[in-house]
C-alpha cells in the first residue's frame, strides 16, 4: 500500500468514526446508512466501536421515559407548516423557514413545560 492509499483509508475510517454514533442511533438517511456500510467494509476494524456503541445505545434507550409532546405543540406546528407552503405558493424566499420551525417548536416546548 502507498502512501496515499494509507491517507485514503485513514480519512475513511476518520469519515466513519464520526459517522458511527449517528449510525447506530438511527440518524442517517438511506444513503448515509449505505455509504456508512461502505466505510465499514473498508474499515473493519471499526466494527468493534459499532458493536459498543450499539451496546451503549441499548442501554441508553432502555433508559429513556417515553414523554408525550404537549397538546399545543401538533396545533402549532401544523400553523407553521401551513405559513410555510403559503409562502412557497407565493414565491416568497423560504430559505430559512425550517429553523424558524425548529425555533418555534422550541419555543413552545418551553412553553407547555413552564405551565
Amino acid at each position: 500500500m502507498n502512501k496515499q492509499d494509507s491517507l485514503k483509508l485513514s480519512s475513511d475510517c476518520d469519515e466513519l468514526a464520526n459517522l458511527l454514533p449517528a449510525y447506530i442511533a438511527g440518524a442517517l438517511n438511506s444513503e448515509e446508512v449505505e455509504h456508512v456500510k461502505v466505510l465499514l467494509k473498508k474499515c473493519p476494524e471499526m466494527q468493534s466501536e459499532a458493536d459498543e456503541y450499539a451496546t451503549l445505545m441499548t442501554g441508553f434507550y432502555d433508559r429513556i421515559e417515553p414523554v408525550s409532546p404537549p397538546r399545543s405543540l401538533h396545533a402549532s406546528l401544523m400553523k407553521k407548516i401551513h405559513e410555510k407552503n403559503m409562502a412557497e405558493q407565493t414565491g416568497e424566499d423560504t430559505q430559512d423557514k425550517p429553523q424558524e420551525l425548529m425555533a418555534a417548536t422550541r419555543t413552545d416546548i418551553a412553553d407547555d413545560q413552564v405551565k
